[in-house]
């Protein structure tokens, strides 16, 4: 009985400790990357349709508008990834939502590809191509989460503007572009890249439909893009109109948690 209370009492004076409060303690552990990796160093290497590597590599941070965007560089440069809204320069992360930004992609297909698509019209004159002010809605890369057969309005966007002719005394004629892009979820599948085998690969396909408005007729580009894409690991493949890029190697730094 003695030996009961003297363990009960030492018990008591250890649970009670000597009158300083306890601190917790913080544990700091390591978990995988985000759904749609954003972590400085963060890197992936493609080989494009040309057989030539390309490396992604996220680089810094940039503030647009209001927003925060995580800034995706490409080695070497490629005008392609430049161009395609599919390939993110700068992107950011809702809770339900990847998005990229593409006011840069939409200036350069206005400046670079829309006068291509009436250049008999203007064929040796002196073109200028001028848009009205427009604000730039995110193209929604991914809609989370991602569910098959689900599909989603990728990108609505209407451009007004002129083509204003320097060589006849300042001739403005009205154009008007529309940017139409659904997302969809096509299946849930597996695929095999020089990188590794992947499971649980989401096989996405955009299809988009672009309008030109001008000289009373309009004109429509139409066409589709897919890509597969890894949960917390990002794009592995890559099909479009230049041919197929797949995922060679990556590197993700692992993100910290505390707990």
């Amino acid at each position: 009985m003695r030996c009961i209370i003297v363990v009960f009492w030492i018990i008591i004076l250890f649970s009670c400790g000597s009158g300083e409060e306890t601190q917790d303690i913080t544990i700091t552990t390591e978990s995988e990357p985000s759904y749609f990796p954003d972590s400085l160093e963060s890197r992936w290497v493609y080989k494009n349709p040309d057989g030539e590597l390309q490396t992604w590599q996220i680089v810094d941070e940039k503030i647009i508008e209001t927003d925060k965007y995580t800034v995706m560089d490409t080695t070497p440069h490629d005008p392609i990834v430049q161009s395609s809204f599919l390939l993110p320069t700068y992107f950011r992360l809702t809770e339900d939502k990847v998005l990229f930004n593409i006011r840069e992609k939409i200036d350069l297909y206005i400046k670079d590809q829309l006068p291509l698509t009436v250049k008999d019209e203007f064929e040796g004159l002196d073109v200028e191509v001028v848009i009205d002010t427009i604000s730039y809605p995110d193209f929604i890369f991914l809609q989370i989460p991602l569910i098959e057969n689900a599909s989603w309005n990728a990108l609505n966007l209407v451009v007004h503007g002129n083509f204003i002719l320097q060589d006849l005394i300042l001739v403005n004629i009205p154009i008007e572009l529309q940017f139409n892009i659904t997302g969809k979820v096509v299946e849930v599948t597996s695929i095999t890249t020089p990188a590794k085998t992947f499971e649980n690969v989401y096989q996405i396909t955009y299809d988009n439909e672009i309008i030109h408005k001008a000289f009373s007729r309009t004109d429509t580009t139409a066409f589709s893009q897919t890509i597969w894409y890894v949960p917390h690991v990002g794009i592995v493949r890559i099909e479009d109109r230049n041919g197929i890029s797949e995922l060679v190697e990556y590197s993700l730094p692992p993100m910290t948690s505390e707990k």
